[in-house]
């Protein structure tokens, strides 16, 4: 009997590569026609600098770099609708992975997307587009701050340092001024203190058992950058929860995928016995954990999250005073 050729190795290996990437770029095909139905139906508005294919496309390079905590890839560990919900999530809020306004996290089999503080920022100037400017900075041991109080604002009136080469003084505490086009402005500012609770509210817990930051840690190694994320955050959080119902959507949008990801943390240490340190999601509420149930239907690649127990509308209030 005659024997069937073989193709050359060079064609085989071809076949497989094309095999391997034709589901995942249908992932990033099916969440494009996604976020334009949701743009066609005019419930989303993207800006118009945005090219939403540029940034999947992006992501999708950066994902296929991506290992988990076991250096296994995420695209080979993390389920399918998961993926596609990550990517739908960085879409919908308009992030851009080549600015570092964001970044993914694989919780088991299941993957997120993270917001930089970048990238909150940003969010921030697109639910309020009066905002020209977002500022943040530490307040160090020996430096003149002064704040004073307009028609119920704070606003910084004096932050001076006596010696900018003195690296190493104390971190007293931060603020972030948000600065508008009418001229106003308001800083939000957290002592120290009150800096340090929200990361004792962290699941990645920074602290020692004698209360110092653990020395590897990214808050004890960066803890400038660290303070300046967590008022950030803050202050942004409040525009964001404070936006109108033209961006109702967006901002139901952010709440679901926030919340979505803080529980996907929070089961993926309850199965690794809390054997790793994640470092960049700190705050939520107790009790919205409690209130609220978040599910994704897996009948399809790409689901919208679904809160009970919220009225039609209604944004959870939660704390996002993550740092970085």
């Amino acid at each position: 009997m005659a024997t069937k050729p073989q193709p050359p190795a060079s064609q085989t290996a071809n076949a497989m590569v094309q095999t391997s990437t034709s589901k995942p770029l249908k992932i990033v095909e099916d969440t494009q026609n996604k976020i334009m139905q949701f743009v066609s139906s005019g419930e989303l508005k993207l800006p118009p600098d945005y090219a939403v294919g540029n940034a999947l496309k992006a992501a999708w390079l950066k994902l296929q770099d991506l290992v988990d905590k076991d250096k296994k890839p995420v695209l080979e560990v993390c389920e399918r609708a998961s993926i596609a919900n990550a990517l739908l999530s960085m879409a919908i809020q308009a992030l851009d992975p080549n600015k570092n306004q964001c970044y993914f996290i694989a919780y088991g089999k299941n993957l997120a997307m993270q917001r930089s503080y970048f990238g909150t920022m940003m969010l921030a100037k697109r639910m309020n587009p009066a905002i020209t400017d977002i500022i943040a900075d530490v307040i160090c041991e020996g430096d003149t701050f002064n704040v004073t109080r307009e028609r119920g604002r704070h606003v910084i009136i004096e932050h001076t340092t006596p010696n900018f080469m003195a690296t190493d003084r104390p971190i007293i505490g931060a603020y972030c001024t948000v600065y508008y086009g009418d001229g106003t402005e308001e800083a939000t500012i957290m002592r120290l203190d009150e800096i340090h609770q929200a990361w004792r509210q962290s699941k990645a817990y920074p602290f020692n058992d004698n209360g110092t930051l653990k020395p590897t840690s990214v808050h004890f190694k960066f803890p400038k950058e660290m303070c300046k994320r967590t008022v950030v955050n803050r202050a942004c959080k409040l525009i964001i929860n404070a936006s109108t119902d033209a961006n109702l959507f967006l901002a139901n949008e952010i709440k679901k995928m926030d919340l979505l990801s803080e529980q996907l943390e929070a089961q993926a240490r309850i199965a690794d016995n809390a054997n790793t340190e994640i470092i960049d999601i700190e705050e939520i509420e107790p009790a919205l954990i409690a209130n609220e149930t978040v599910t994704i239907a897996e009948t399809s690649d790409i689901e919208q999250v679904t809160f009970d127990g919220l009225e039609p509308g209604e944004i959870p209030d939660m704390e996002d005073d993550s740092p970085y």
